[in-house]
C-alpha cells in the first residue's frame, strides 16, 4: 500500500499512519488491540470523517478524537513510500511493525501509484525537499520552483500567452524535477499522478504558492 510509516501514539495504546485510499485522497488509520479503523480529514475544516471502522472504534468517543488529531499532527507532510500492510502487535517497536510487512508492500497499489513512488523521479524530490526530521517541506519545494521559473523565459512566455496555469505548473514541474533526475525526463502521466500524491501527503495543494506566483506574474 502507499502510506507513510508507522507512529506510536501516546494519547491511546495505539499506532498510526497515513494512507492513500483506493478511491482516492488520503486517510488515517489507528489501529491496536481493539481493532483498526480508518478516517478521512475534510480539507476544508479538518473534521474527521469515518471510512472504515472495526470494533471499538468511533468518533463519538473522546479518546478517539484526541488520537487522530496527535495521529494526523505526527504524520503531517510525512513522505509516503510502498509499504506493506499493517498487523499491530503491542510488544512490537513501530519500525518493526513496519518491517513486518514489507513482503507484501505491493498489495492494494494501483498501477499509477506504482509507477510514481517506485521511480527514481519521486525519490530525487523526496531527497531534495525531506527535511532531516523525515518531513517533507513543501515551503521548501514552492521556493524552489517559484525559483526555476522565474529564471524561465518558457514559462514567462506561457504566462504572457495567459496559459493555463495548470499548464504552467505541470511544465515547471517535468523539468524541474527532469533537472533532479539527472536530466531523465519523467515518463507520460508521471507528473500528474505525482501532484495528487503530494497533495495526499498534506491536507493542502502541494503547489498554493506555485500558483499564487504564476497568478501575481499575470497582473
Amino acid at each position: 500500500m502507499v502510506r507513510t510509516q508507522i507512529v506510536r501514539l501516546k494519547s491511546m495504546e495505539a499506532i498510526a499512519y497515513k494512507v492513500k485510499l483506493p478511491a482516492g485522497g488520503a486517510g488515517i488509520t489507528l489501529a491496536n488491540e481493539s481493532g483498526e479503523a480508518t478516517f478521512t480529514i475534510n480539507k476544508r475544516d479538518g473534521e474527521f470523517l469515518p471510512y472504515r471502522l472495526e470494533n471499538a472504534f468511533s468518533l463519538g468517543d473522546d479518546s478517539i478524537s484526541a488520537a487522530l488529531k496527535e495521529a494526523a499532527l505526527a504524520t503531517r507532510s510525512m513522505p509516503f513510500g510502498l509499504r506493506g500492510p499493517v498487523m499491530y502487535t503491542a510488544d512490537k517497536s513501530a519500525e518493526d511493525i513496519d518491517a513486518a510487512g514489507e513482503a507484501e508492500a505491493e498489495k492494494d497499489v494501483t498501477k499509477d501509484e506504482k509507477f510514481v513512488v517506485l521511480s527514481s523521479a519521486y525519490k530525487s524530490i523526496l531527497a531534495k525537499y525531506t527535511d532531516k526530521k523525515g518531513k517533507f517541506s513543501y515551503a521548501l519545494m514552492n521556493k524552489d520552483m517559484i525559483q526555476f521559473a522565474s529564471r524561465s523565459k518558457i514559462v514567462a512566455d506561457m504566462i504572457a500567452a495567459k496559459i493555463d496555469p495548470e499548464q504552467i505548473v505541470v511544465h515547471i514541474l517535468n523539468n524541474r524535477v527532469t533537472e533532479l533526475n539527472r536530466g531523465n525526463k519523467p515518463a507520460d502521466g508521471f507528473t500528474c499522478e505525482l501532484v495528487e500524491i503530494l497533495d495526499d501527503m498534506e491536507t493542502r495543494s502541494a503547489f498554493k504558492e506555485l500558483r499564487k506566483w504564476i497568478r501575481s506574474q499575470k497582473g
